[in-house]
């Protein structure tokens, strides 16, 4: 007999787990003139795939496919025949359901054949398997048999539940079993992992529970900013208070060696009034905001400034010396900028070929990416349909250039961005472009000095050479020697960021800086007294680095909407039962009037729920309708982040509202705590620091939403929540950015990877979808989230179009 060609003339390419099992054998039964029960009789079910279901055959059948107890009519064989036709179905044509189940049962810590054994099935979605449930759930599935009988009637179970879970997608309904929530992670498992978890000791909670504790011990508050705190958490309803409390007393139950670790401590002395002063308070909690935001959007383990090693090399100069040659190598720790940021969001990187020359090194050693050559299209119409059209598109080649002088072009006019293609021969590297106001990141190595400037001269002159503060974070995990030679190579990634004024003092006049091509250098000075060799025995006061080129854009202005398009469950976390993610936004928006000369709007921050749900496996598609992340403008120098961050909740109604209950209770209290620090904080310091290098406006912005989403939502979970993180992630935007994602001839952003402690993410920009009239694109990113602890990922695809 072959039933899997019956059964392919019946389910043809359908997959019984999408069209419903039931359905599909509901459906040929209604075609049939007999009153076919295919549910309860393996003859009306042999009868529907126009089988013999004679008792020879059913014998004959039930030996073929392993049966080994007494050949009869018995209801034994007939259950085990109606098992093993419908599992045989499960298996050709619920190929999905089936590799769903294959993966939980890959999970589990026992050995579970839910292929075979009801016990194991049910495991395999935690119920109770006992006995007496297993007879409970067969009676209320309708078996009629003896349930003394318990082998066959587990067979009939076996059936029924294996039907249920197909037409169901892969999933126990829910009238069947509530889903159990996973396992989570005891508060003395979390909380030991806190010290890795942030770049910098918080200070945030241990603040916001200082002034919890005085209120609630009805302690008379010590100045107007405390008077103001009060009176907020005074008005909170009964409810939010109480949940605020139980954030503090999980905080008081922790370790004192973990909140050493992980916390500014010295906020834990409650009766220390210097303590309560809003300066002190907006300082500490604007220190983390930078330190924060630098960590995340370089992805490195402290944000902490410091100055790079000193690594000499060997650079050589070609020229006319005193001695009659026309070169000379010279050994001294030479700055050099290896890669431009000129965003200073951490994402989109530029170098050039000269990239090479710390070291000597080829330039196949680094890899360039797709954001990094620029591009010329040419937009066709479709031939058959003048409404629509595509855009043809190839990487910039010299001849795009004008040769100065005759001969042949170069890239840009400097052969410094000429780039040996293999198979398209020399092709264009960009120039990043960035406008006034915005915030720049350099990578490269010998930043040796805390006291570092950058110098941006006007190609063409036209406007006086700008000199502008610099902050330093110096590479310390690329080793300063390997192999007994030192590492001065492209390699080392020494950071330095600055902000570019949007205008500049000339005479009694504020001059906005113009667009154009700008030469850019790094001008270090030698701290370390080195004496460059061979040469004078004076040590030079500084050295200046290698030149690149930074474009300077004018600023565009369009609104645009950053939204939430799709999301996925690509593989649930470990252990039984579904999965209750819950994903926030938390979002800052940076809105400086003048750098450095007058206050600032510190960043607005919002909270938005992307989606919250339960009852998720592996291969779900997660249904939500979540509010725009951003719809807006940015003006010039006006910055957005967004931070994400996801968690797998307990499903324990009482749980999840108390995680509920808390965020909101926690975002009234933090934000009504930040508007106070501001009012009566020291906020010049904000401008200052960005003046002085020590700060770009996305690093604030990113900072103030990761310490909202993390250091306080995050912190305070692990310490007491039914809560385990699943996804983190920091988007930041400025308009120049927002403009060139929907632009459809700009190249896409490269994808890249990022790691937070346990958590990490990848993102994998698609391609563009060019509107009506081909003007703007709608953009689109998939987002990756996965834990390592969890073992689980989910996507979540995020757009951008202009409004």
């Amino acid at each position: 007999m072959s039933l899997t060609t019956d059964l392919s003339k019946i389910f043809k390419s359908q997959t019984a787990a999408t069209s419903h099992l039931s359905a599909i054998l509901d459906g040929l039964a209604a075609k049939s003139s007999e009153n076919l029960d295919w549910r309860d009789s393996i003859v009306d079910l042999m009868k529907l795939f126009g089988m013999d279901s004679s008792l020879d055959d059913r014998e004959k059948f039930a030996t073929e496919l392993g049966f080994t107890g007494e050949l009869s009519d018995s209801p034994t064989m007939n259950i085990f025949l109606q098992n093993r036709v419908i599992i045989r179905i499960v298996d050709n044509h619920a190929v999905d359901v089936v590799a769903r189940l294959n993966r939980r049962a890959a999970k589990n810590s026992e050995k579970l054949d839910w292929h075979d054994s009801v016990v194991d099935l049910m495991k395999l979605f935690g119920m109770d398997s006992s006995l007496d449930d297993r007879e409970k759930l067969a009676t209320k599935f309708g078996f009629t048999g003896d349930l003394s009988d318990s082998g066959t009637m587990s067979m009939w179970l076996h059936t029924r539940l294996i039907i249920k879970i197909v037409d169901n997608g892969g999933k126990v309904p829910t009238d069947v079993h509530t889903p159990v929530g996973k396992p989570k992670k005891s508060p003395k498992d979390k909380s030991a992992r806190l010290c890795s978890k942030l770049p910098v000791k918080d200070a945030a909670i241990p603040m916001l529970l200082l002034f919890l504790h005085r209120f609630l011990k009805q302690t008379p508050p010590a100045n107007d900013f405390e008077k103001g705190v009060q009176r907020f958490l005074a008005d909170l309803p009964t409810d939010k208070l109480n949940i605020l409390k139980i954030g503090l007393d999980a905080y008081d139950k922790l370790p004192p060696s973990i909140r050493e670790c992980a916390f500014d401590t010295r906020f834990e002395n409650r009766d220390d009034k210097s303590l309560l002063d809003p300066k002190l308070i907006f300082k500490v909690w604007f220190d983390e905001v930078l330190q924060l935001g630098t960590a995340t959007l370089l992805n490195l383990k402290s944000g902490e400034l410091r100055s790079g090693q000193v690594r000499p090399w060997e650079q050589t100069f070609i020229g006319s010396f005193m001695d009659g040659s026309n070169s000379k190598v010279i050994t001294a720790p030479w700055p050099w900028i290896c890669q431009v940021n000129p965003g200073a969001d951490g994402n989109n990187w530029y170098k050039n070929a000269e990239v090479r020359m710390p070291g000597n090194l080829p330039l196949n050693t680094f890899i360039f990416k797709q954001h990094e050559f620029p591009i010329v299209c040419e937009k066709r119409p479709d031939p058959g349909d003048a409404s629509k059209f595509t855009f043809d598109c190839r990487n910039q080649q010299p001849r795009d250039f004008a040769p100065i002088g005759g001969g042949f072009a170069d890239c840009n006019g400097n052969n410094r961005y000429n780039f040996p293609d293999p198979n398209q021969g020399t092709v264009c590297l960009a120039v990043p472009k960035t406008y006034p106001g915005q915030g720049v990141f350099l990578r490269g190595l010998n930043f040796i000095s805390p006291n570092c400037k950058a110098r941006l001269q006007r190609v063409g002159g036209g406007f006086p050479d700008l000199v502008i503060d610099c902050g330093v974070v110096g590479d310390t995990e690329t080793p300063l020697m390997r192999d007994g030679k030192i590492v001065a190579s492209c390699e080392v990634e020494d950071v330095i960021m600055f902000t570019i004024p949007p205008e500049v003092k000339i005479g009694v006049n504020r001059v906005p800086v113009p667009p154009g091509r700008y030469v850019l250098q790094v001008i270090v000075p030698n701290d370390a007294k080195f004496v460059p060799t061979p040469g004078t025995a004076v040590a030079p006061a500084d050295f200046t680095s290698n030149d690149v080129w930074l474009d300077m854009a004018p600023n565009p202005k369009q609104m645009y909407r950053i939204f939430t398009k799709e999301a996925f469950c690509i593989e649930e976390t470990d252990g039984p039962g579904s999965d209750e993610p819950w994903f926030e936004a938390y979002s800052a928006r940076f809105v400086p009037s003048e750098v450095g000369t007058g206050p600032v709007t510190i960043p607005s921050q919002a909270q938005s729920t992307i989606f919250r749900t339960d009852d998720i496996d592996s291969d779900d598609s997660i249904i939500f309708a979540a509010p725009d992340l951003f719809r807006d403008k940015l003006g010039i120098n006006e910055v957005v982040a967004i931070c994400v961050y996801g968690l797998e909740v307990d499903s324990e109604d009482a749980a999840a509202q108390q995680i509920k209950d808390f965020g909101e209770a926690y975002a009234l209290y933090w934000k009504s705590f930040i508007t106070h620090a501001v009012v009566e904080g020291d906020i010049a310091i904000v401008p200052v620091a960005i003046k002085a290098g020590l700060a770009t406006g996305t690093a604030v912005a990113a900072g103030v939403a990761v310490l909202a989403a993390v250091a306080l939502t995050g912190l305070f979970y692990a310490a007491w929540a039914p809560a385990d993180p699943i996804g983190f992630d920091v988007m930041t935007f400025d308009s120049q950015s927002l403009f060139d994602l929907t632009n459809p001839t700009t190249p896409l952003p490269a994808s890249f990877s990022k790691s937070f402690d346990e958590l990490s993410l990848d993102v994998d920009p698609k391609e563009k979808e060019p509107q009506a009239g081909g003007t703007h694109a709608k953009y689109f990113e998939e987002h990756f989230y996965h834990s390592s602890d969890e073992d689980s990922t989910y996507k979540l695809v995020y757009g951008v179009e202009r409004v």
